[in-house]
């Protein structure tokens, strides 16, 4: 910590210098405020929040699962004060809820003690008890149909996009992720405003989404 107030100032001073030096300041502030503005645009908690990455590949009852586990780990860290990762990770999560799928029994780390193997149990068995009317459901996402010349658009894109980071030195996603480039050439409704605007001049797109 005292090392971070040594020479981190310092650090920060040369690195907006040298973004002065590049004339990349702008894009800099650019990012920050849109950071700022998406952070403050949250609107609070998610409804579900235990839907977690790959969850989606759970059948119901293994979400029935997960969503019992995942306020047994919450619950968990709470009591602990400590981070939800030190309980145990999404990826065991998803794993345990797996073998109770297929009625295999989880095997919890050597370190748990018996008050949280308990809660964990407890959490199973209430999540066995729960109608399976009251499971809850996948998530369906909504497919468009991309445009004939979706290939096409995207390849002049990425080409576009791959210049100007080579000439510029910096990695390609930083000018646009794959996933902005194929919303572009896919015609998805505000798709340019995945993109600041530092980003949209070094690909030649016009605010109407060219």
């Amino acid at each position: 910590a005292l090392d971070d107030v040594r020479y981190l100032v310092e650090m920060g001073d040369t690195i907006i210098a040298k973004l002065k030096e590049l004339g990349r300041f702008e894009w800099f502030e650019e990012s920050c405020i849109d950071a700022r503005l998406k952070v403050l645009e949250r609107s609070g908690e998610r409804e579900d929040p235990w839907r977690i990455k790959s969850s989606g590949k759970l059948c119901p009852e293994g979400l029935n699962y997960l969503r019992a586990l995942w306020h047994w780990r919450d619950g968990e860290a709470k009591a602990w004060d400590r981070p939800t990762f030190m309980v145990c990770g999404n990826k065991q999560l998803i794993s345990w809820c797996l073998d109770l799928c297929e009625d295999r029994t989880p095997r919890l780390p050597n370190h748990y003690r018996p008050g949280r193997r308990r809660r964990f149990e407890d959490a199973v068995a209430s999540a066995k008890a729960l109608a399976e009317s009251k499971w809850p459901q996948r998530i369906k996402g909504k497919r468009s149909r991309r445009p004939k010349d979706f290939e096409a658009k995207l390849d002049a894109l990425v080409s576009v996009r791959n210049a100007a980071a080579q000439k510029l030195a910096i990695d390609p996603s930083l000018i646009a992720p794959r996933a902005a480039l194929e919303a572009i050439a896919g015609g998805q409704e505000d798709a340019n405003q995945m993109l600041l605007n530092w980003q949209k001049n070094l690909l030649n797109l016009s605010e109407s989404g060219g």
